[in-house]
C-alpha cells in the first residue's frame, strides 16, 4: 500500500490516529484568493499557491479571481496556466475558479474548514516575503520570495485547520532573503536580477531536489544544472515533489533524467545523471561553480565534505516527529564550517557523539520503520527550504557571501523567531 508522506505527517503531529482519518481531514477545500498587483508577481504567487494545495490536500481547490481588477492583468493567462499545473499533475477535476470582487493585495490561502474565512495572507516585494503583511503591490519580487512567502503562509493554514492549533495563525512578519533579515525596512523600489547561476550541481530530486528545481523554473535565472540522483521515483513520491506528475512517479522513472527533461529549455540547461554519492565518487572532484545539497540522508551530507567546488548549499527538512516542519539552509564556502560539523555521527542509542545531539527514532505504530522508511514531509516544508537555497546560490553567484551562512526555521511554530549564526565555534 502506499504510504502519504503528507498523512503520517498527520499521524505523527496531529490528533490523528490513522492514514484513513488523515486522508478525510485533507479533503477539505482550499481557497486561494487572487488579489491584485504587479502580474507577474501576483502570477507567481498564485502557481506556487495552486501547486502546494493540489499536492497537499485531497480536495477541491478554489481559485478567486476579481475579474475586473486592472491590476491583476491576463487573468485569463493566468488561468490558463493554473490549469496547467493541475493538467501536468494529474488533478486538473479539482481546480476551480470563481470571481471575487476584491481579494486585496497578494495571496490569501484558506483551508476552509469550518467556513470561518480566516486566511493567511503571503505577499512579497523584491528580496522580502511578508506573512499576514501587504506590501507595495506595484513593486515586482523574485521568484524566491514569492514561494517561500506561499509556503510559510501555507504552513500556517495546514498547521490551524489541519493538526488545530491556531495559536500562531495571526503572527505577522517579514524576512529578506538576501540579507535573511527579519522586519527589514520595506522595499520602496525593486529591479529584477537576472543572474546566471553558472555551473550548479544539484544532488538529490525528491521534495527538495523538486522544489528547488520548481523555483529555477519561475526565476527567469540562468543555469547549467546537472541533477544527481540514484533512485527511480516512488508512489509516496508523488505528494512531495513539484514538476512532476503522478504519472511519471507510478511509472517509476529515474528521478534525475526525469525532473531534468521537465527543467531543461530556455535560459535553464538540465541534464540528469544517476549517481550513487559517496566519498570516492567522481561527481564530486568535478568543478562546478555551486553545489546544492537536497538529500535528507546525513552519511551522504558527511561525504560533500570532499567537493570540488567552491560553494555548498545545504537545504534540509525535518524527517521526524521530533523536528517536523522544521527547515534549514546552511552555506559552506572556503571560510565557513564544514557540512560534517552539523551532522556528527551518533550511537545506536542516539547519544551525543560529536557537535549535535540526534534523537533515538521513536518505534510506534507511525514510526518510519512501520511505515517503511517513508519520513515526513510535506511540499511547502521544501517549497520554503528551496526557497533559501536557491536565494543563497544566487548570492554566491554574485559574490555576496557575507553574512549569516546558517538558517533555521520551524514552520509549525512562531515563524519569526529565526536561529542564525555562522556556526564558527563548530568549525574546528
Amino acid at each position: 500500500m502506499s504510504v502519504s508522506r503528507v498523512g503520517k505527517l498527520l499521524c505523527e503531529v496531529g490528533r490523528v490516529e490513522s492514514l484513513a482519518e488523515a486522508d478525510q481531514l485533507r479533503s477539505a477545500p482550499v481557497h486561494v484568493l487572487v488579489g491584485t498587483g504587479e502580474p507577474q508577481k501576483i502570477a507567481t504567487l498564485a502557481h506556487a499557491a495552486v501547486a502546494l494545495a493540489l499536492r497537499t490536500q485531497r480536495g477541491p481547490v478554489r481559485v478567486f479571481v476579481d475579474l475586473a481588477a486592472p491590476g491583476v492583468g491576463g487573468v485569463g493567462r493566468l488561468l490558463d496556466d493554473l490549469y496547467r499545473e493541475a493538467e501536468a499533475y494529474g488533478e486538473a477535476h479539482r481546480l476551480e475558479h470563481m470571481p471575487a470582487q476584491s481579494a486585496g493585495a497578494g495571496i490569501g490561502l484558506l483551508i476552509d474548514r469550518l467556513g470561518s474565512g480566516v486566511h493567511s495572507r503571503a505577499d512579497a516585494a523584491g528580496w522580502v516575503s511578508a506573512i499576514n503583511r501587504t506590501l507595495t503591490p506595484s513593486l515586482g519580487a523574485e521568484a524566491t520570495a514569492c514561494v517561500f512567502a506561499v509556503a510559510c503562509a501555507f504552513a500556517k493554514q495546514f498547521k490551524a485547520g489541519l493538526l488545530q492549533d491556531q495559536r500562531s495563525l495571526g503572527e505577522q512578519w517579514s524576512f529578506d532573503l538576501h540579507s535573511l533579515q527579519v522586519d527589514p525596512p520595506p522595499p520602496t523600489e525593486y529591479r529584477s536580477s537576472s543572474p546566471h547561476l553558472g555551473s550548479v550541481a544539484l544532488l538529490g530530486a525528491g521534495a527538495i531536489g523538486s522544489a528547488v528545481a520548481y523555483v529555477l523554473s519561475l526565476s527567469g535565472w540562468h543555469a547549467d544544472l546537472t541533477i544527481l540522483d540514484k533512485g527511480l521515483y516512488e508512489e509516496p513520491n508523488e505528494e512531495t515533489t513539484l514538476m512532476v506528475s503522478r504519472r511519471q512517479v507510478f511509472a517509476s522513472e529515474p528521478k534525475a533524467e526525469t525532473l531534468a527533461t521537465l527543467l531543461d529549455g530556455g535560459v535553464l540547461r538540465a541534464r540528469g545523471r544517476r549517481a550513487e554519492i559517496n566519498a570516492q565518487s567522481a561527481e564530486l572532484h568535478e568543478p562546478y561553480d555551486q553545489f546544492i545539497c537536497a538529500v535528507d540522508n546525513e552519511s551522504t551530507r558527511r561525504a560533500l565534505d570532499a567537493i570540488a567546488s567552491p560553494t555548498l548549499i545545504n537545504a534540509a527538512v525535518g524527517g521526524s516527529r521530533y523536528d517536523a516542519g522544521h527547515v534549514l539552509m546552511s552555506r559552506h564556502s572556503l571560510h565557513d564550517p564544514p557540512l560534517s560539523s552539523l551532522y556528527p555521527m551518533a550511537d545506536s542509542v542516539g547519544q551525543e557523539t560529536g557537535t549535535a545531539f540526534v534523537p533515538t527514532e521513536a518505534r510506534d505504530a507511525c514510526s518510519r520503520v512501520a511505515y517503511q522508511n517513508v519520513s515526513l514531509a510535506a511540499p511547502f516544508i521544501a517549497a520554503a527550504a528551496a526557497s533559501l537555497a536557491v536565494s543563497e546560490c544566487e548570492r554566491a553567484a554574485q559574490g555576496l557571501l557575507h553574512g549569516p551562512n546558517y538558517l533555521k526555521l520551524d514552520l509549525f511554530g512562531l515563524q519569526s523567531r529565526l536561529q542564525r549564526d555562522r556556526r564558527s565555534a563548530r568549525r574546528a
